[in-house]
């Protein structure tokens, strides 16, 4: 018995090796670029071209996949924490979703205010770089004024965290196609002066990953 399962394990492994891949992405180059430019960003000061490069490549990693609700799940954590004021819940709910994902809007400002309200000026510090030069990344991806000119995001959670962080809340939203690109386009409001006006969001890397997942699965 225990020579016939090992024959079939093998034979399964070997059909396993033998199956043609429907793997669209080098996932393993992405992965590998994708750790140097973590690793630029944490030990320099970045140029702005780390910051562009770096949300570009991490929809192609084999780490994103904008919904699996890991992020989401940690952001409601860490906000519950800071409401508690639990700061060491604060920066393992937020160490958890930069471990998964360094560009994340959310995942910065959380480690940035918990750090700094740990005492920890130094590590605060460190995130308000990052979230500084991941929020330029955005706006040097486009104005948000038109949908050919759209802001740049890679999940809808940073989506939102972008929106939020320029004093604004979201009130509604709508799909749109630009050369069969697809934008969001975000109704939203000043909480100053409660002014409302429309931003534009290129969606391309959730949907694509979506397309991707249907093909490779």
């Amino acid at each position: 018995m225990l020579a016939c399962s090992s024959t079939s394990s093998n034979t399964e492994t070997q059909n396993q090796i033998n199956k043609p891949s429907n793997q669209v992405i080098n996932y393993k180059r992405a992965d590998q670029d994708y750790q140097k430019l973590v690793l630029a960003l944490k030990n320099t000061n970045a140029p702005a071209e780390v910051f562009d490069s770096i949300i570009r490549v991490y929809p192609l990693t084999s780490k994103y996949d904008p919904y699996d609700g890991i992020e989401q799940a940690q952001k409601l954590v860490a906000n519950a924490s800071m409401d508690t004021k639990n700061w060491r819940q604060c920066l393992m709910a937020t160490n958890a979703i930069l471990n998964d994902n360094y560009t994340s809007l959310t995942g910065h400002y959380g480690a940035m205010v918990c750090q700094f309200e740990s005492g920890n000026e130094h590590q605060g510090n460190l995130h308000k770089r990052m979230l500084d030069g991941f929020m330029d990344a955005v706006w040097r991806s486009g104005n948000g004024q038109t949908p050919s000119n759209a802001f740049y995001v890679t999940s809808a959670n940073d989506l939102y965290a972008f929106i939020q962080l320029q004093n604004h809340i979201a009130v509604g939203q709508s799909l749109v196609y630009v050369d069969e690109k697809p934008v969001h386009a975000m109704s939203v409001r000043n909480l100053k002066n409660k002014k409302e006006s429309i931003w534009y969001f290129d969606v391309t890397a959730p949907f694509r990953k979506g397309v991707i997942n249907r093909y490779e699965n």
